[in-house]
């Protein structure tokens, strides 16, 4: 049973320089079954191998010394130093820890992504078969789990009925629901705004019978400006009090 989770930790990852890491992301573990992405050796050439396709980069990997974590496919070189997660994955993981009483969720950067409608039934949402040899993702494993397209490890087109724009509100109401929930940490968050901040604290669990609620927050230098008056360490009662007194924001656009 999860009572404590820290998902701050994604910016950490350090060579001996100091300078971020180059690792292998979640968009490779999405293209893990196509070969031109995989197949790679840890060699310092960051060599890259398949059936089809091979790349030999001139310059030396930065990569973790003695890590078993892969190194990036250079096809997603864009993404070598990006630290972000799909909301999809932090959705499934919120989903699946209930009695979670401490969660830390300091830095970090979300990945837009989409709900795949209908996805209990793979064959209904596959617009474009791109081969006949690539493998149909999984359905939903049960009714409270959400199939998005960042758990799809193929590169399939949808139509646009077919897939919901999901936003950070829906992680936060995931966490309002947590019923346990004691100690929410979300310092130097940028996708937390006024009107997001004050949803949640209305929203998440309060005291009740068995449970302590929700007691204290820490949105330290969060928001997309400094010096907010909520992005501070608090108790509920504080933060609740100050931004409850704001206007909802949106963007830099204030409005009643």
């Amino acid at each position: 049973m999860v009572r404590s989770l820290d998902i701050s930790k994604f910016d950490d990852f350090s060579d001996e320089g100091a300078e971020p890491a180059e690792l292998a992301g979640w968009r490779e573990f999405k293209y893990r079954n196509q070969p031109i992405y995989t197949g790679y050796s840890r060699s310092p050439s960051l060599e890259y191998y398949s059936a089809t396709a091979s790349y030999s980069s001139p310059e030396k990997s930065r990569t973790l010394p003695d890590s078993t974590h892969p190194p990036p496919s250079p096809l997603l070189s864009s993404f070598h130093s990006v630290r972000d997660v799909p909301i999809g994955a932090v959705h499934h993981v919120l989903g699946a820890c209930t009695k979670i009483k401490r969660l830390n969720m300091s830095r970090l950067h979300l990945a837009s992504d989409f709900m795949i409608k209908n996805s209990a039934n793979p064959s209904s949402t596959q617009s474009n078969s791109q081969s006949s040899n690539q493998s149909s993702f999984e359905p939903a494993y049960d009714e409270s789990t959400i199939t998005f397209v960042s758990d799809v490890s193929n590169s399939w087109a949808w139509k646009h009925s077919e897939l919901q724009a999901v936003y950070a509100n829906s992680l936060l109401d995931l966490i309002g629901q947590l019923r346990e929930l004691e100690t929410f940490t979300a310092r130097d968050t940028r996708w937390l705004s006024t009107t997001r901040v004050k949803r949640f604290m209305k929203e998440a669990q309060r005291a009740g019978t068995g449970v302590r609620g929700l007691r204290l927050v820490d949105f330290t230098d969060s928001g997309m400006e400094s010096g907010l008056p909520w992005a501070i360490k608090g108790t509920r009662e504080k933060v609740e009090s100050i931004v409850g007194e704001m206007r909802d924001v949106l963007g830099e656009r204030t409005i009643s």
